[in-house]
């Protein structure tokens, strides 16, 4: 497009319509037109059109400029949308992504809160099979306590049931004249027709083998002018006359027992026994301690044959 007015060529109708009304008057009316006023005449008609093209000319390219700003905005606008878009679906991903962290954190957490659980229990159960085996042991050696004493309470027993039966024969092989148990009946000399003499060594021993198996009541007869010292089976009897051509003091008969666990301590009822069964000086006596034995000591007053002790230990 040219920035020159335009060429424009005229026809004889445009000539006509453009021509004033008394153009062609008859010569009284008509005047004769210089080109110049021609020219300013044409100028005149045509600058009004070259304003108006020119004004829709400027309008149209304002219109344009719009347009294109527009066209630029809705781009801008487009590429807005798209940007948007773009980075609504990268915060998506992060969105996810985030959200693929914390349930693998929360799996990750619950792992370690199930591991932390089970080595809880685990040391628990860890604690509790210490504490079953600790009972276990405890109870194994309780049963085994129990069974050694179970065994050493049999072994008692059937020792016990031995002695026992033991005792129940030495006490009906020697009965109440041989010394077991007590004995207060006729006492007097065989040669008066009595069932028993003072006892002598050996008889002694079986008395004291029949302590040794449990025997808590004995008697024993003595003659007055003997002393005996007699060890058996763990036991010891020792008896002192009262007569001074034999040792004595003149006044007191004296009886010591004594066991090897030193708890021999006993009561004694001591009476005097004349050579026909009389008896005399009946008294109660009880043991007094002497170094590792007990003792007895017993006055000597009527002055008879024989002296015997019915003795409980205690």
């Amino acid at each position: 497009m040219s920035n020159g007015p335009p060429s424009t060529t005229y026809s004889e109708s445009n000539l006509t319509n453009t021509t004033p009304p008394d153009f062609n008057s008859p010569a009284d009316q008509t005047h004769e037109i210089s080109k110049a006023a021609i020219n300013e005449l044409i100028k005149n008609q045509v600058d009004p059109i070259w304003n108006a093209l020119g004004k829709a000319m400027k309008e149209r390219a304002e219109m344009q400029k719009k347009i294109d700003e527009l066209e630029t905005s809705e781009q801008e606008l487009k590429n807005q949308v798209e940007n948007f878009d773009l980075n609504n679906a990268q915060l998506v991903d992060r969105v996810e992504k985030v959200e693929t962290e914390n349930a693998e954190l929360k799996q990750m957490l619950n792992e370690m809160e199930i591991s932390g659980q089970i080595k809880r229990l685990e040391k628990q159960h860890d604690s509790e099979r210490e504490e079953w085996k600790s009972e276990k042991q405890e109870m194994e050696e309780k049963m085994e306590t129990l069974e050694l004493n179970l065994n050493l309470e049999l072994k008692n027993e059937i020792k016990k049931r031995q002695d026992l039966g033991e005792l129940i024969m030495m006490r009906t092989e020697l009965g109440e004249i041989g010394g077991a148990g007590h004995f207060f009946g006729n006492d007097k000399e065989i040669d008066k027709d009595g069932v028993r003499d003072e006892m002598r060594d050996k008889d002694l021993k079986k008395v004291l083998r029949l302590l040794a198996a449990g025997e808590k009541k004995i008697n024993l007869k003595f003659y007055i002018r003997h002393n005996w010292e007699v060890a058996e089976a763990g036991w010891t009897i020792q008896f002192k006359t009262a007569d001074k051509d034999y040792g004595g003091d003149g006044k007191y008969f004296y009886l010591w027992i004594s066991n090897k666990e030193g708890g021999a301590k006993f009561k004694a009822i001591a009476q005097q026994i004349k050579w026909n069964g009389e008896e005399k000086n009946r008294r109660e006596l009880r043991s007094e301690k002497d170094g590792t034995r007990e003792r007895i000591k017993y006055e000597d007053v009527a002055g008879y044959v024989f002296v015997r002790f019915n003795i409980t230990f205690l």
